[in-house]
């Protein structure tokens, strides 16, 4: 005996909506890189410490739905679903652009444009590399997948006083290159992988001797069965092509 179709079925055999918006829909990893970025948020907001960020990060791999993923920034966004979906505000766009002389924007060093600039760097399967003169934004994401991804910031300029650059690393490796007059600040999780930071020997110029207007990179995120390391070396004249 067949069983006929529940009412669901008929739904979605004729096309129509989810009553459930789709919420229980398997999660994809657009899904859990947005859930990242946000847990990353909230940890340098203050709502979490370090290790539930590694907890929730660790949980943000291995639940299946949307619905569990949303679970998880319960009690720390208004509208979880909204993250997990992409359509709350924080996602919706590029942040807004502050000329030069905004607050944001106002700082004494040279390298800090007030100008927009690249926010992403994408390689699955693949390699990126963003290097020589190029324009940082104050939110700039690194995903790697299978593949590899170098951002040097020896010779980059930033749009803001602060940037705050995040990484997810799946089976893929990101190497940050930070020159030695840029305070960094480093803080990811390995997952059966390595995130970390470094400074190469020659580099002489100590953090403390850094002036307060210094930029400032703050570097976050997650390697997956693969390998994020921020390295502060020297900084590089333009036009120089020697290894770091």
């Amino acid at each position: 005996m067949v069983t006929p179709p529940d009412d669901s079925s008929r739904r979605e055999a004729r096309g129509e909506a989810r009553s459930d918006g789709g919420h229980a829909l398997r999660a994809s990893t657009a899904d859990r890189e947005r859930v990242l970025a946000e847990l990353s948020e909230a940890t340098a907001r203050g709502q979490i410490d370090l290790g539930e960020f590694d907890e929730r990060c660790a949980a943000a791999w291995s639940v299946g739905s949307r619905a569990d993923l949303a679970a998880l920034l319960d009690d720390l966004v208004v509208d979880p679903m909204a993250v997990v979906l992409g359509t709350s505000r924080r996602n919706a766009g590029a942040s807004p652009v502050r000329p030069p002389g905004s607050a944001l924007a106002t700082s004494g060093d040279a390298r800090v444009t007030g100008a927009p600039g690249s926010a992403w760097s994408v390689a699955v399967m693949s390699g990126v590399d963003k290097k020589g003169e190029w324009a940082c934004a104050r939110a700039h994401r690194v995903v790697a997948v299978m593949g590899g991804a170098l951002l040097d910031l020896r010779n980059a300029v930033f749009e803001a006083p602060e940037t705050v650059i995040t990484v997810t690393a799946v089976m893929g490796g990101v190497q940050i290159l930070v020159p030695e007059d840029v305070r960094v600040v480093e803080h990811g999780f390995g997952l059966m992988g390595g995130f970390g930071s470094a400074r190469a020997k020659s580099v002489r110029l100590r953090e403390r001797d850094l002036p307060p207007d210094a930029p400032v990179v703050r570097v976050r995120g997650i390697a997956v069965m693969g390998g994020v390391e921020v390295k502060t070396v020297p900084r590089r004249a333009t036009g120089e092509i020697s290894a770091p």
